[in-house]
């Protein structure tokens, strides 16, 4: 055990330092008029600071590339690009539904902006213009997650303009939620042998998707006022009894993973329910209040 977990720090190490090596690349090309102005300055502060702070996101997908046969260095050269593509990608949802922070736990950087009086103003510009730039990095680094990329702008497009959800939710999901989650571990999904690639594969866009429906349930009143799709607004009162029928399925998935697979998918299945769990906490807990 004590192995396993100083190889998971030392690969998410390894995946940080190149990110941030990408990153700060990407700034220096700034010009020498912009790093003097101070108001730059504080938004390459903010951007910096709110990557970092989402390095949680890249957890699982270490506990994921652990499991390959070998994990080799132009892996950790990819995940490094693909994480700025799913930062960027993140921002612009957060400019969209107007997160300041994410969940409650620390600030976006949308919301950091937003609560700076200079900055303000232009918080929501200023956010979709430093995801346009990791965007560009991102597939810069990694082209082969162009077609996740699309799927997940156009999934985003189609939430906003959906006229019925409960016919096109479906559809939106597999956008917005599972082509995003599918563009940070394409890498990964990229590196494992051709026999077991579609079943792990196959095994994330089902967790990704019971992801969603777990946000769905703590976004449930911002949803309501912004007519959001949302699972449990289609699925008033069958949605428990579907989202344990899903977390069965998934289950079941877990079985008939390739056996170096199968860790990952029972922490993955363990790590979702806790999750669930807390977000029920919180919606019993605003409830309550």
């Amino acid at each position: 055990m004590r192995r396993t977990e100083i190889g998971r720090a030392a690969l998410l190490q390894s995946i940080v330092e190149a990110r941030d090596q990408l990153l700060d690349g990407c700034l220096a090309l700034a010009s020498s008029e912009a790093r003097a102005n101070p108001l730059v300055g504080s938004v390459i502060h903010s951007l910096k600071r709110y990557v970092s702070a989402s390095d949680w996101n890249l957890v699982d997908v270490v506990i994921l590339a652990l499991c390959l046969d070998e994990t080799k260095e132009d892996l950790v050269r990819r995940l490094a690009a693909t994480v700025l593509a799913f930062h960027a990608l993140r921002m612009v949802d957060d400019v969209i539904d107007g997160h300041s922070s994410y969940k409650g736990d620390y600030p976006t950087m949308y919301g950091e902006l937003a609560s700076k009086s200079d900055l303000k103003p232009v918080a929501g510009d200023v956010t979709l213009v430093s995801a346009l730039l990791l965007l560009s990095e991102g597939i810069a680094g990694y082209p082969a997650i162009l077609a996740d990329l699309q799927r997940t702008i156009l999934g985003a497009l189609h939430e906003r303009v959906a006229t019925d959800p409960a016919s096109e939710y479906d559809s939106i999901v597999l956008g917005k939620m599972v082509s995003y989650g599918m563009v940070l571990y394409s890498p990964v999904m990229a590196a494992a042998d051709e026999e077991s690639r579609p079943i792990v594969s196959s095994f994330l866009r089902a967790s990704f998707r019971i992801g969603q429906l777990m946000n769905d349930l703590l976004d449930f009143e911002a949803d309501r006022g912004a007519k959001q799709p949302n699972f449990w607004h289609i699925h008033p009162e069958d949605g428990p009894e579907l989202m344990v029928r899903e977390l069965g399925d998934l289950a079941a998935r877990v079985e008939s993973l390739p056996k170096q697979y199968r860790p990952y998918g029972e922490t993955r299945l363990v790590d979702l329910a806790g999750y669930g769990i807390q977000i029920a906490d919180r919606v019993a807990l605003s409830e309550g209040g």
